[in-house]
């Protein structure tokens, strides 16, 4: 009697097992399909991101006092080829959005003539993003700085 009993209650373990197992592959595989969707939703945004020329300053929260470029030229290699008090000027309006957030939106002058207009912005993350971007010039010649930005976003 008690060797049909471990028989019977094995043969029920074995098949709720079984059973188990079955939907956890069933499982699994609802959730590979869903993930690669996910993956080409995401390439196919990506590719779509990639033609857009795109090109910024970035500070991430409590990191690199230069920040990173991306994109372009390197931040302090940018500030020397402004006109002389739009470095000062942009770094003041950085300083601000560094402290207290406050967003800003000016245009800078090259040294050349080319002007640029630049937004500054603090991301909910707390990191700081300045996104330069070619404004409307009396001089339509691209100064070298503007040259290099528009290969380098390409």
């Amino acid at each position: 009697m008690v060797i049909e009993f471990a028989a019977g209650l094995s043969a029920v373990v074995a098949v709720t097992m079984g059973g188990l197992l079955l939907w956890t592959t069933a499982k699994l595989r609802e959730t590979r399909l869903g993930c690669a969707g996910c993956e080409r939703a995401r390439a196919e945004a990506l590719a779509v991101l990639d033609t857009v020329p795109l090109a910024a300053f970035r500070w991430p929260l409590g990191r690199d006092p230069d920040g990173y470029s991306v994109q372009t030229v390197a931040y302090p290699k940018f500030l020397a080829v402004l006109a002389p008090g739009d470095a000062e000027h942009l770094e003041a309006a950085r300083g601000a959005l560094h402290r207290s957030g406050t967003p800003f939106s000016l245009t800078v002058g090259l040294r050349s003539g080319g002007a640029f207009a630049i937004e500054g912005r603090r991301a909910a993350t707390g990191e700081i993003v300045l996104w330069p971007r070619q404004g409307p010039c009396r001089d339509r010649r691209l100064s070298p700085f503007a040259r290099h930005h528009r290969v380098a976003v390409r």
